[in-house]
């Protein structure tokens, strides 16, 4: 259903300006039960948690550009996402190794 919605061929999102997209997203994220806290457990390998973690990273930091139009949810969703992030690193054990990725990258900018 996403994929649909999401799609590059969609037309919706070809019909609508940066801010139309927001007012889609806000009114989406306001709805009833979007505040309820959910859980959920899933099983992914420690490569696919490092890539989800650098997904995540790109995406928080995109957001923080200057000139960023499409800001979903606020400041206090970028927190919980990355809280999310640390969590799932922490119980796949990779921490500490992602913040040597993170390192690395620096260096090397």
């Amino acid at each position: 259903m996403w994929s649909t919605f999401f799609g590059a061929k969609n037309k919706i999102f070809t019909m609508l300006s940066s801010k139309e997209i927001n007012l889609v997203y806000e009114t989406l994220l306001s709805s009833p039960g979007m505040k309820d806290v959910i859980k959920f457990s899933f099983s992914a390998a420690r490569k696919d948690v490092l890539v989800l973690a650098g997904i995540i990273d790109l995406g928080l930091a995109k957001l923080q550009e200057p000139g960023s139009e499409i800001m979903f949810g606020g400041t206090d969703t970028s927190e919980v996402i990355n809280k999310i992030k640390e969590e799932i690193l922490l119980k796949s054990e990779l921490s500490e190794m992602n913040e040597r990725m993170k390192s690395l990258e620096a260096r090397n900018k």
